[in-house]
């Protein structure tokens, strides 16, 4: 009866360990930045979990420091960069989309971090005819 009991219990314990309610993935933001030349803030937010060795989406939503409205974004690089390993990951198979209505804002699809630590995104964009850079800092588990 003993033995019974035990792996009753056991098995009790793996099935509250293994279950209960999916977790809706983490979104998470990094801290927004001004560009090198003063020209234009951005700010990314992940909308998938953030984490290594899988595809991600990203939005990024831009402003200017005069507070005028953003009326065009061009010429966006997003670029993963992992500066205590120098070196970047795979962009090829990134692409950038202009969320509808919103001229300020840009989705990241396919986003791919090839490891874990601490990563910068890199960026150059042209904001109301402006071209500038700036970078913003990534933890990724």
């Amino acid at each position: 009866m003993k033995p019974r009991i035990l792996l009753l219990l056991a098995l009790a314990i793996v099935l509250q360990a293994c279950g209960g309610t999916p977790k809706k993935a983490a979104v998470a933001a990094a801290e927004p930045g001004l560009a090198k030349d003063g020209h234009f803030r951005v700010s990314l937010t992940w909308l998938t979990e953030l984490k290594a060795e899988t595809y991600l989406q990203a939005k990024l939503r831009f402003s200017v420091p005069s507070g005028a409205a953003v009326t065009e974004v061009k010429d966006l690089k997003f670029d993963p960069w992992m500066p205590s390993m120098g070196h970047g990951t795979v962009t090829d198979e990134q692409t950038l989309t202009l969320e509808a209505g919103q001229a300020d804002t840009i989705l990241v699809d396919r986003v791919y971090f090839i490891m874990g630590g601490a990563w910068d995104v890199r960026l150059d964009a042209t904001v109301n005819g402006q071209a500038d850079s700036a970078t913003l800092s990534v933890e990724v588990p």
